[in-house]
């Protein structure tokens, strides 16, 4: 069943105002973005066919456009994939791929952790968008991290998965 935005916005926002803020600006985009093609649906049936690329639009294509745009207008911002820089106090990782692959969940899952170690001292928000998940797995071999990087009361760790059906949060901490 496809989730209410503002559910989730409202969740995120018990944890961490400034994520939740973020996130309905992410949102907000990716509803006014438009192609030739068509605008983009939030209803079950068309985000279905949208995220499918039944009627020429692709959702993940959408969001990355979005984030790179948010990205571009914050600046001090982390991007995961992409080239590595300075530490910032937010991060964004999209895992928009198989589970296993380079930039499925595991590889950009462990580029994420990279950074969290090298800037342990500076990162506060982590937002990851994924469209593959595998809850046994994260919790053999993930969890423990995220856990330990959202630790400290001004820590923030999200994993959204982006499906077919809906928005979901995976992990708050």
């Amino acid at each position: 069943m496809f989730n209410d935005i503002n559910s989730i916005v409202s969740s995120v926002a018990s944890k961490d105002k400034s994520l939740a803020e973020l996130l309905t600006r992410i949102f907000g985009d990716l509803q006014e973005i438009s192609t030739e093609v068509e605008t983009i649906r939030l209803d079950r049936k068309g985000f279905e066919e949208q995220i499918n690329n039944r009627k020429g639009r692709n959702l993940t294509k959408d969001l990355d456009h979005v984030i790179n745009r948010i990205a571009d207008s914050i600046q001090r911002i982390n991007m995961i994939p992409g080239v590595p820089s300075a530490c910032y106090e937010l991060c964004i990782s999209m895992a928009f791929d198989k589970w296993g692959s380079k930039n499925g969940f595991k590889g950009i899952v462990n580029q994420t952790i990279s950074y969290w170690l090298a800037c342990t001292q500076i990162n506060k928000i982590t937002l990851i968008l994924t469209s593959a998940w595998d809850e046994v797995d994260f919790i053999q071999n993930y969890k423990h991290h995220f856990d330990a990087q959202s630790g400290s009361q001004d820590k923030t760790v999200c994993v959204i998965l982006v499906t077919s059906n809906s928005f979901s949060i995976q992990y708050l901490r």
